[in-house]
């Protein structure tokens, strides 16, 4: 005998509108704290998977200086796109006859199922982008394998090619400016947590 699962669904027509509010937004809560859960790990861990790559790939290198993202904007991040599943995408598979949760529709759920794929994936790699600060340059290092088809780490900066490095402050976006002697500047450096720690360690070899 075969299980009927939308026996198990909820009319969404017995729900009052508090109550529909309140259980989508508990869903959305646990979805989120499970996707911080999942994801924190890796996050954490990305420091020194990159810097045991690093010597791995490159033994004749010293790592100096790891630049990575702040956890704290990480754990935001990634908790508003778990939440997400659970307010927008997992409603729409636990009641029957529900046709919309603001934006989102009933017809349009694959579009958002594919953004929220797309946007986790994303997100995973953003805040999992590492650079090594070695004695012999600025290398972009992928912290794991998974990520591997979306890092170029044949990125590589050598400290005698570089001009100046100078560091734009600003609240959410810091950014390090790398000036060549090429005369182009390079725009990777943005974002990340303790630039200025960061410029500091490479302005010791470029000089």
């Amino acid at each position: 005998m075969m299980i009927n699962f939308l026996d198990f669904k909820i009319n969404y027509f017995f729900v009052s509108k508090e109550e529909f509010e309140c259980l989508i937004n508990m869903v959305g809560f646990i979805t989120g704290i499970l996707t911080v859960s999942v994801f924190l790990p890796f996050f954490i861990n990305s420091s020194k998977s990159a810097i045991a790559r690093c010597k791995f790939l490159y033994p004749n290198e010293t790592p100096i200086y790891c630049i990575k993202n702040g956890i704290i904007s990480s754990i935001i991040i990634t908790y508003l796109v778990g939440a997400f599943l659970g307010t927008f995408i997992l409603p729409f598979f636990m009641f029957n006859n529900l046709t919309s949760i603001r934006q989102v529709t009933y017809t349009t759920l694959w579009i958002y199922i594919i953004a929220f794929v797309i946007g986790l994936y994303g997100v995973f790699f953003r805040f999992n982008i590492t650079y090594i600060l070695t004695d012999k340059g600025i290398r972009l290092i992928c912290p794991y394998k998974i990520l591997s088809c979306m890092f170029k780490e044949t990125f590589f900066i050598e400290y005698a090619t570089i001009k100046s490095i100078k560091l734009c402050k600003s609240l959410f976006m810091p950014e390090l400016l790398i000036a060549l002697k090429d005369n182009k500047t390079l725009h990777r450096l943005i974002g990340f947590k303790n630039l200025d720690r960061a410029k500091i360690e490479a302005e010791n070899y470029i000089k």
